[in-house]
């Protein structure tokens, strides 16, 4: 289990922890991405990517949407929406794999 999961003691962070067993996850942003695979990991560099972890078979980390919102160009928040956009599709895809 990533180090942030095991030490980690917030009320969330306990029900994150819970709900991760058995089912592939999503992560919108990086609070949740950390909270379940560790301090290291950057959304930034690793979205959209599925990511094997001790507490569910694969986690998909993305932005989260309110990321957007942040964005002061246009064509920034265009771009970003579009690869949010296209990460859940993938996970949709990942979603439907038997």
């Amino acid at each position: 289990m990533p180090e942030s999961c095991s030490s980690a003691s917030s009320p969330a962070t306990r029900r994150t922890r819970r709900a991760c067993r058995s089912s592939d996850r999503l992560a919108l942003g990086a609070t949740a991405a950390r909270a379940v695979l560790g301090n290291d990991f950057k959304v930034s560099v690793m979205r959209g990517q599925l990511v094997e972890s001790p507490l569910a078979p694969y986690v998909f980390a993305t932005f989260h949407p309110s990321a957007l919102l942040r964005l002061k160009e246009e064509s920034e928040r265009e771009a970003a929406f579009e690869q949010l956009v296209g990460d859940l599709k993938l996970i949709q895809k990942s979603l439907a794999r038997p």
